[in-house]
């Protein structure tokens, strides 16, 4: 079993490590972006533990409009009132798969993002995993402009609305 909690700052080097072996190196970021993140979505950063060991986690944050945040930035502002909350990235190390940790963190996001009133998740689905959102609810979005080249060629935005409860 895992401890689902709000990423504290003694987490971020562990959430480091996790992103550097859940994704391939051109999809690696910097610490500082992905502690940005938690500065625009306070409470809808999270990590998981397991045997006392951070071995997931899920970066999201409140976003308006249309246009989606970059990747690889930090210090981006959100502009106009929030209407989403942007799944950044959720990673789970191999040793922790199939735990149903990624169905943890992603209920964690819905009752944040409900609790917040907003009207819809989002996210950019990286490494052909389109599929693994689609099972969860979400289609392809369609967008102003292409993604940055930068997700990858299989990068896809997603969305999936929140029915009122």
């Amino acid at each position: 079993m895992s401890d689902l909690r709000l990423i504290d700052h003694a987490d971020w080097p562990a959430v480091h490590a996790v992103q550097t072996l859940a994704y391939p190196d051109f999809l690696h970021e910097p610490l500082s972006v992905l502690r940005d993140k938690q500065r625009l979505g306070p409470h809808s950063c999270w990590c998981a533990r397991v045997d006392g060991r951070v071995q997931a986690y899920l970066l999201a944050h409140p976003w308006a409009g249309e246009d989606l945040p970059c990747w690889g930035q930090d210090g981006q502002p959100l502009s106009g009132k929030a209407d989403q909350l942007f799944l950044h990235d959720l990673a789970i190390a191999p040793a922790a798969q199939g735990r149903g940790i990624a169905g943890r963190l992603l209920a964690a996001a819905e009752g944040q993002a409900r609790a917040a009133g907003l009207s819809r998740l989002t996210l950019i689905a990286v490494q052909g995993a389109a599929g693994y959102w689609a099972r969860h609810g979400f289609a392809p979005l369609a967008l102003a402009s292409p993604l940055p080249a930068a997700y990858g060629r299989e990068a896809c935005a997603m969305a999936r609305p929140l029915l009122p409860a």
